[in-house]
C-alpha cells in the first residue's frame, strides 16, 4: 500500500496542503516530520503530526477561544479525523 492510500484520499489531499503551507513557511524542512513517519510506514504517527501545523504567522492556532487563525486549528482536526479514519 502506498503512504498517500494508506492516509485516505481525504487526508492525502488536505496532507498536502498543510505540506504546502509548511513549505510555504519553512521550507521542506517542516514537512520532515511527516514524511519521515510515512517513509517508515507510521501511518497513524504521520496522522497525528497533521496536527503539529497548527502554527500560523507564529500564533498557535489550537489556542482556546482564539479568533487569529481558528480555521488553521478546525482544518487540521478535520484531516488527522479523516486520516485517522482511513486507519481503521
Amino acid at each position: 500500500m502506498s503512504p498517500l492510500s494508506a492516509l485516505g484520499i481525504g487526508a492525502a489531499v488536505g496532507l498536502l496542503a498543510c505540506a504546502l503551507a509548511a513549505w510555504t513557511a519553512q521550507g521542506w524542512r517542516g514537512t520532515a516530520g511527516i514524511m519521515r513517519r510515512l517513509n517508515a510506514g507510521d501511518y497513524v504517527g504521520a496522522c497525528n503530526a497533521i496536527l503539529d501545523w497548527k502554527f500560523a504567522a507564529g500564533f498557535d492556532c489550537s489556542t482556546p477561544s482564539n479568533k487569529r487563525c481558528a480555521g488553521v486549528w478546525t482544518d487540521r482536526q478535520r484531516v488527522h479525523k479523516q486520516c485517522m479514519e482511513a486507519q481503521q
